[in-house]
């Protein structure tokens, strides 16, 4: 997996209303779900996961996706506080840029596949509270994985300019956030092809 320790980006929310200096540091925390708490109403949807949330996406073996939202909760904030120490552990943190990866891709031709890679799970559950958690099946895994594993980054990231150009105000796009995008493709296909060669599905994390 690519160091996220060195890696420093800027979230579209953020750049819009801060200065283009201050680096922007996606690494959210996951609520801790109560023991005893209601059960979980339906996710948000997919429109609402893509525009305001950040997105976190790992491998886990199917059966514990199937289990439910808390042992998939369960299982990334083991993985965050596991990639604090170690860069190495499978977490892509996406931020706040999932929805921009996603366009980014749609732009560069991937429109299959990118929003399925990134919010387009199944449902596993919602605390109600701003944590809600998707999960790919393992066929779906090795589809996107197919796909990852055989682009061109330097191609893909041609095509950010277009994307990204509207969505800055003046100023343009803030020096280094290319850069940070190039690593969040870099660590989702690391995600990917780990959990399509070990048979696993993906669960999707958003947090808002």
């Amino acid at each position: 997996m690519p160091d996220r320790r060195r890696r420093k980006r800027y979230g579209i929310g953020n750049a819009r209303s801060q200065d283009a200096s201050t680096a922007y540091d996606p690494l959210g925390r996951v609520r801790r779900v109560r023991e005893g708490s209601a059960p979980h109403p339906p996710p948000a949807s997919t429109e609402r996961l893509r525009s305001v949330m950040n997105v976190s996406l790992f491998p886990l073996p199917e059966g514990e996706a199937a289990a439910g939202f808390d042992t998939v909760v369960a299982r990334f904030h083991d993985l965050e506080e596991r990639s604090e120490d170690d860069p190495s552990a499978p977490l892509c943190d996406l931020g706040e840029d999932g929805d921009v990866l996603r366009q980014v891709l749609e732009r560069a031709d991937f429109k299959d596949l990118a929003g399925l890679m990134i919010s387009g799970g199944r449902p596993v559950g919602d605390d109600g509270v701003g944590t809600v958690c998707l999960s790919l099946a393992p066929d779906e895994v090795t589809r996107v994985d197919g796909t990852l594993s055989g682009i061109d980054l330097d191609d893909v990231m041609r095509a950010a300019p277009a994307v990204l150009s509207p969505m800055f105000r003046a100023g343009g796009i803030p020096e280094g956030y290319e850069d940070g995008l190039r690593d969040c493709l870099e660590e989702l296909r690391a995600v990917y092809r780990l959990a399509a060669g070990r048979g696993l599905a993906v669960a999707q994390v958003f947090q808002g």
